[in-house]
């Protein structure tokens, strides 16, 4: 009887283990937070906020930037933010288009700043797909061209947003993301000397369910792949993965810089660099 009661104790002990440590992985993929970092509004960026729905009903925040009065309306960003914070932290990457002619449409993922929710990887996928509707619905943007920027996380979202809608944008900028969800996780322990010895559990109990790698090649368009040689999150080889999986065409940027989704920065050269390509390959 002792010995079966110990058994129990060992097997429970081990599935309270377990849990902690799917746990924290699911806290690699998704920290959210709810403050304001930055409001467009005190950048003088004209801009509207939306609630829009996702297909289970959980209620997610919006914003549309729109293009400075000066610029003609060239195309519609669709942006798709990293794991940490909220859109407010991030919108900053993609904001800055507005003042090359292009409406910014960001959004909060479940759980994430004002929206709704608790994030998980289906519901993040569901997410996506409700902001490329809500485009689509659109007057003023349904005709652009449609231009999707995912970074970090967000590239792995839009993804399977894009897969699952079978929307077909003019072009899909990847910055710093990555090709699965596993493999990334176990990459993340591998850093820390606490989960150092525990990385093998990833392989084990972390799932690859919608993993960019599985759907990357269901979506027909233009690539672009932005991914610094010294990514300290997400190594080079993770996003060469992806890109060898697109067929159709595709361009690669491997920036000499150290760090993770860089290349936007106020004051990055990569930014004026990404509007000489858009027009050269999207205005012509």
């Amino acid at each position: 009887m002792q010995k079966f009661s110990f058994r129990r104790l060992l097997c429970l002990s081990w599935v309270i283990f377990c849990s902690i440590f799917v746990v924290s992985c699911n806290s690699v993929f998704y920290q959210p937070d709810d403050r304001e970092y930055w409001n467009p509004a005190d950048a003088g960026l004209p801009n509207q906020s939306f609630y829009i729905t996702a297909a289970d009903g959980i209620k997610l925040h919006l914003w549309h930037l729109y293009p400075a009065d000066d610029k003609p309306n060239k195309g519609v960003v669709l942006h798709f933010h990293g794991n940490a914070q909220n859109m407010s932290a991030h919108s900053r990457f993609a904001g800055w288009l507005t003042q090359h002619g292009y409406h910014v449409v960001t959004f909060d993922y479940r759980g994430y700043g004002k929206s709704e929710g608790i994030p998980d990887r289906t519901g993040v996928t569901m997410d996506g797909q409700a902001a490329l509707h809500w485009i689509r619905q659109q007057n003023d943007l349904k005709d652009l061209p449609l231009i999707v920027l995912g970074q970090s996380i967000g590239g792995a979202i839009a993804i399977s947003s894009l897969a699952a809608s079978a929307s077909s944008p003019a072009l899909v900028v990847l910055d710093s993301s990555f090709a699965a969800y596993r493999q990334v996780a176990v990459d993340v322990m591998a850093t820390h000397w606490l989960t150092w010895p525990f990385q093998w559990l990833g392989y084990v109990l972390i799932s690859d369910h919608l993993s960019p790698v599985d759907h990357v090649a269901a979506v027909k368009t233009r690539w672009l792949f932005i991914h610094s040689q010294k990514d300290p999150v997400v190594p080079l080889s993770s996003i060469m993965a992806l890109y060898k999986k697109v067929s159709g065409p595709k361009d690669l940027w491997v920036l000499p810089e150290q760090g993770h989704i860089i290349a936007f920065y106020q004051g990055s050269p990569y930014r004026q660099k990404l509007i000489q390509y858009l027009n050269q390959e999207l205005h012509q």
